[in-house]
């Protein structure tokens, strides 16, 4: 057995311990990593600065009864870090319609060279992609949402955590392994999961879809659903974006209405 201890800053300074079913961790960086006597202490990647930010990544436009969605045509998170799509900050004041897609926390390639220094933005390679390219599909595919859409709506990323839960920039097979029981340690802390939700509600979104990864999806979705009816947002849940380019994992189920 082998015990993570994860030394928090942000949102709130605090030890997390996470225990794994494994006897060994390969450790790709000792500046982040100490191991000794079986724990592995990681530091200086839980802090405010390390934070991958949500970002506003496109508008939904219509072309006769098609949705698409264009990009914007400058770029402000990330432009000299290599981001790959063209991204702006969410406003608070945006006038027009919200959607809100709700991925789960940040990998190695959204941060510069990989390292875990300098966040980028979300989304930067597979995901992305398939959001580019995919989205639409799926906003034409299902009538719930497509009729309440809006010229003009603008399309956040979101990340209910916003670091690398992964760990793979600490650990050399460290994405599978780790996800799931660092990213539920983390979101149980209470400072994370409001922060989350007052990110959220200052978008005041209109519509929501959960694209969190499997039993991460139902955490995220407890605690969207009373928040969304105080919004007045549709809640939709399906799969992760990483898989969207198979067409049977671009359905959306429909969670809860805004009536």
């Amino acid at each position: 057995m082998i015990t993570l201890r994860l030394m928090m800053t942000w949102p709130v300074q605090r030890e997390v311990s996470v225990t794994l079913r494994r006897n060994y961790l390969d450790i790709r960086d000792n500046a982040h990593a100490i191991e000794e006597d079986g724990i592995v202490t990681i530091s200086g990647i839980f802090s405010e600065t390390n934070r991958v930010p949500d970002v506003d990544r496109y508008r939904i436009g219509r072309s006769g009864t098609v949705w698409y969605v264009k990009p914007h045509q400058v770029c402000e998170v990330g432009q000299t870090r290599r981001n790959n799509f063209k991204d702006i900050l969410p406003a608070n004041n945006f006038g027009g319609r919200t959607l809100v897609v709700i991925l789960e926390s940040p990998h190695r390639n959204e941060y510069l060279d990989c390292d875990i220094g300098e966040p980028i933005a979300p989304a930067q390679c597979t995901t992305g992609n398939n959001i580019r390219d995919k989205l639409a599909d799926i906003l034409n595919g299902h009538d719930d949402l497509s009729t309440h859409l809006i010229s003009g709506t603008r399309v956040i990323l979101c990340n209910p955590v916003q670091f690398q839960a992964s760990l793979a920039s600490v650990v050399s097979d460290g994405q599978a392994p780790l996800t799931k029981p660092v990213w539920k340690k983390i979101w149980a802390l209470n400072e994370v999961k409001q922060n989350f939700l007052c990110r959220l509600s200052s978008y005041r979104p209109d519509f929501i879809i959960n694209a969190c990864t499997r039993e991460l999806k139902d955490l995220v979705t407890s605690s969207l659903v009373e928040r969304c009816h105080d919004l007045g947002a549709e809640l939709y849940k399906g799969y992760h974006p990483s898989v969207w380019a198979q067409a049977r994992r671009r359905h959306l189920e429909l969670v809860q209405t805004n009536a």
